[in-house]
């Protein structure tokens, strides 16, 4: 069944103008950009001053304020994003 999709898709980009090939690969990919922004916003969410784990801790009385765990700015800052 993808091959039914896929070959005609791609031979239609290849085929098309180079203008309208950038548009129709930018269509191609934007589902798999989506999917990691999606991903990246809910860790920020999740991990932000007011988030789920911040709040779970301060409830718990682990800690008594917030702990910065989105580790913005930081050189590690990637590693949450992508692990």
């Amino acid at each position: 069944m993808t091959l039914l999709i896929a070959f005609p898709a791609a031979y239609f980009i290849a085929s098309s103008p180079p203008r309208r090939q950038v548009w129709l690969l930018f269509l191609v990919f934007l589902p798999l950009w989506t999917n990691l922004l999606v991903r990246l916003y809910s860790f920020q969410i999740i991990l932000g001053d007011n988030g789920l784990v911040n709040q779970v801790l301060q409830a718990l009385a682990f800690v008594s304020e917030p702990l910065n765990l989105n580790c913005r700015g930081t050189p590690n800052s990637h590693t949450v994003g992508y692990g």
